[in-house]
């Protein structure tokens, strides 16, 4: 044969002979022993791969509660291919683009929750989390090496279940191109005793429910899933009882005595074999590796690449990794690269930011910052739930600062405004909005704090105006206006802006009025 040479075929030879030297010296002595030591095992097994599923749905609970819900709601209108039920990352770029897009800036499970996205985002999401958890449970059962594992949420007034996720792929009867979607089955109470105790009692039930599952009589195990003291589902695991059947008489078989003697000097021939042949080199190949991990030193490379003097699996598997560490000490310096480059570029960015939305001279909000904020809030008027008001400030005798006394006083000025207009409204956003007007964006205060504000400001603003003791261009004068956002009248800001404006040119007709006086 092509492949007596191969380490395959060696191993092969070795554990057929193994395999039925230990079938021929069986016997069932040890049957009913291993019967029960098997079911123990089994049951342990199956509360491990239940609690670590359970824990993993509970650390996602800010989402999967809600996921649940729209997929029973929303059953009928999943349509999901088959072929494509593990493949969740192409799921996820869809939803994460379409979610960046609608929500910019925003995190799922703490900035917005499941139920306050848009119905197409949430359709998305739903897909994406149905098989993104497909996948887990799938994994799940693999690794635990369990035939099934379900997630399922119950409905106590028909005794009946949703199963939300499972590691079984199920299919439409009338197209098995398509995934089920939170198919529904009967769960009469007298055949899953077990099921309906774990969520009647909140957590896990003693024993296990036996059933006819996919594969034949199978046991299964139940674990109920909490979230903020509420139930809302159950972790169910299967195995089936003819492969338990079969894993135990294979157990009891190998372990007659009539195999003793035999398969003792049976083993120490293959393993003085197998350390001489072949573990040896392996261990050589793991120091190598484990070497590198340590060091990162390339020129191990250059060893590993020596040991391959034979034509085996071990000689291809040293040349492969051999290669590999080359592309990693590439791929390592690349990075290295890219990291730099990229933290030079955010910073770039970060600066950038800041000047697109500041204002040069007074270091307020700008122009820029003002349209975006106001763009946010007439959306938050559309959706009608907008609370805010707007302080409009003008910078009397500007032009007659610039003219008598020089741009540097004028400047100065504007920059003394600034200082007073943020001592009274430090805590909101304030907007250098043109050369000698000012805004102030107030959102979610009560018009009488508003009001009081602005009338403090103004008492302010006449005192500085009236203080003989400083120069004239610091005795600087500024009128000040005010409206708050009426829902039955605002269909806009720039209506709200309009009647603030309004306000502040009645407050200097006043000024003057009271000046001439």
């Amino acid at each position: 044969m092509k492949r007596q040479g191969s380490l395959l075929f060696r191993f092969a030879v070795i554990f057929a002979v193994f395999i039925c030297v230990a079938l021929l010296l069986g016997a069932a002595s040890a049957y009913m022993h291993q019967r029960d030591s098997y079911h123990r095992q089994c049951e342990k097994r199956l509360v491990d791969i239940a609690d670590h599923l359970k824990s993993l749905v509970e650390s996602d609970r800010r989402v999967f509660f809600d996921f649940q819900e729209y997929l029973i709601k929303h059953r009928e209108d999943i349509l999901i291919d088959a072929k494509t039920l593990t493949d969740w990352h192409s799921s996820w770029y869809v939803f994460d683009a379409m979610f960046r897009a609608v929500y910019p800036h925003k995190t799922l499970g703490i900035d917005i929750s499941f139920n306050q996205m848009r119905e197409d985002v949430q359709h998305a999401c739903a897909v994406y989390f149905f098989k993104k958890w497909s996948t887990v449970f799938i994994d799940a059962a693999r690794n635990f090496g369990i035939h099934s594992v379900s997630y399922l949420v119950p409905s106590m007034f028909n005794r009946t279940v949703y199963g939300i996720v499972s590691s079984s792929r199920q299919v439409q009867q009338d197209d098995p191109e398509l995934l089920a979607i939170c198919p529904e089955e009967s769960r009469p109470s007298d055949r899953y005793r077990t099921f309906w105790q774990s969520w009647t009692d909140r957590g896990r039930a003693a024993g296990h429910d036996t059933h006819e599952g996919k594969w034949g009589q199978a046991y299964a195990y139940y674990a109920t899933v909490m979230l903020d003291g509420q139930r809302i589902g159950v972790i169910e695991t299967e195995v089936s009882t003819a492969e338990a059947d079969h894993i135990i008489f294979e157990e009891a078989l190998r372990q007659t005595i009539g195999v003793g003697v035999v398969l003792l000097i049976t083993t120490l021939c293959v393993l003085l074999y197998l350390n001489e042949r072949f573990i040896l080199r392996l261990k050589r190949l793991q120091e190598s590796v484990r070497s590198y991990s340590l060091t990162k030193d390339p020129e191990i490379a250059v060893q590993i690449a020596k040991q391959t003097d034979a034509q085996d699996e071990i000689s291809l598997l040293s040349r492969q990794i051999s290669a590999m560490i080359h592309e990693i000490q590439n791929y390592i310096q690349s990075l290295t690269k890219t990291t730099a480059d990229l933290a030079e570029e955010r910073e770039n960015a970060d600066v950038l930011r800041r000047l697109v939305n500041r204002d040069a001279l007074t270091g307020l909000r700008n122009q820029h910052a003002y349209e975006l904020d106001m763009s946010r809030l007439d959306a938050e008027i559309g959706e009608g739930r907008a609370d805010f008001a707007l302080v409009v400030i003008d910078l009397n005798f500007l032009k007659k600062i610039n003219d008598q006394y020089g741009h540097e006083c004028g400047n100065d000025a504007l920059k003394k405004l600034c200082v007073y207009i943020r001592s009274f409204f430090s805590d909101f956003r304030i907007y250098r909005i043109g050369g000698d007007e000012f805004v102030v964006l107030i959102e979610h205060e009560e018009k009488e704090q508003i009001t009081n504000l602005v009338t403090q400001f103004r008492e302010f603003m006449e005192d500085v105006w009236n203080n003989a003791s400083l120069e004239n261009w610091e005795r600087i004068s500024a009128a000040a206006g005010y409206a708050c956002y009426d829902q039955a009248t605002d269909t806009t800001t720039c209506l709200v802006f309009k009647r603030a404006d309004a306000d502040m040119y009645k407050h200097k007709l006043l000024m003057k009025a009271s000046r001439s006086q």
